[in-house]
């Protein structure tokens, strides 16, 4: 999850009028060390809290979370960890008004997210990205997800790409769930069929185009996306996280390799950042086009 600052839009910034609030109630000496950056998605925002602050760290969520409009502040504890992607977010405060505080609806570029924002992963980082698999031309094709998620990619994909069906894997039953609201809420289902399983272990559709949108063990799934590629041709997107010197080679010959082993050839390759993801580290995703070696 990439934690941001938002533009206060000529009004007093977010982070000045959240410390003002609570001046009186918080040690001065604390509040010069007030959140800054934060992630606000829906009606939730989640956080950091350094650890001087922590003593008040449910004072400082409400702080922010009125003066940002939300109803619910959560605390971003460790990150996203683990083979399911969850975060550890738990509630510093809401408002009373739902049963489950942590969960909302997020909207991107007209696509509706429903998500458990203290269990489920939403990087801001990846918002060009999700835009962009949303401006494919994937008129006719079968189109598999990996690594589904939520439907961060499958969703804008099977809204506005024109694909005949986009088959949505992932194993989180947490994410499945909110990925089967994701498709409600997107009227989306008709083209969405989202599978509950391991996308090594799944039967799998022959597919036009594969998404493989995961970072940091990535390359072992690609034997997995070239068995489910079309022999005649199909679209690649791998991403994963690659060093900062050489990253574009360094991608494109991860695709090459697993190609060859796999008796395909890649055709193109256009690889480009998504994000930086570390120092000295940059998260890219290849689009290769590839097609079976006669």
């Amino acid at each position: 999850m990439a934690f941001r600052t938002e533009a206060s839009g000529g009004r007093t910034a977010p982070r000045e009028a959240g410390a003002a609030s609570l001046r009186g109630k918080v040690p001065a000496e604390a509040l010069d060390l007030f959140p800054d950056r934060w992630e606000r998605l829906g009606d939730v925002v989640v956080l950091r809290i350094p650890a001087p602050l922590a003593p008040w760290s449910a004072l400082v969520g409400e702080a922010l979370a009125r003066v940002l409009g939300c109803r619910a502040a959560l605390e971003n504890t460790r990150g996203v960890v683990g083979e399911f992607r969850e975060m550890a977010a738990p509630v510093l405060w809401h408002d009373g008004s739902r049963a489950d505080p942590a969960v909302t609806v997020h909207r991107e570029h007209g696509i509706l997210y429903a998500l458990d924002a203290s269990r489920i992963m939403f990087s801001s980082g990846n918002v060009e990205e999700r835009a962009r698999m949303g401006r494919l031309d994937c008129r006719g094709e079968t189109v598999v997800d990996l690594f589904a998620g939520i439907g961060y990619f499958a969703i804008p994909i099977a809204k506005r790409t024109g694909a005949t069906r986009v088959v949505a894997v992932e194993k989180n039953p947490v994410a499945h769930r909110f990925l089967l609201e994701n498709a409600r809420l997107n009227r989306v289902g008709a083209v969405l069929e989202p599978v509950l399983g391991d996308n090594r272990e799944t039967p799998l559709p022959t597919a036009q185009r594969v998404l493989l949108g995961y970072v940091g063990r990535t390359a072992e799934f690609l034997p997995r996306a070239f068995e489910v590629a079309d022999p005649a041709g199909a679209t690649l997107h791998y991403h994963d996280t690659f060093g900062v010197d050489a990253w574009r080679e360094e991608a494109e010959g991860r695709v090459r390799t697993a190609a060859e082993a796999a008796g395909f050839r890649v055709e193109a390759a256009d690889t480009h950042a998504v994000k930086s993801y570390a120092p000295a580290v940059v998260h890219a995703v290849v689009d290769a086009r590839v097609r079976h070696a006669p």
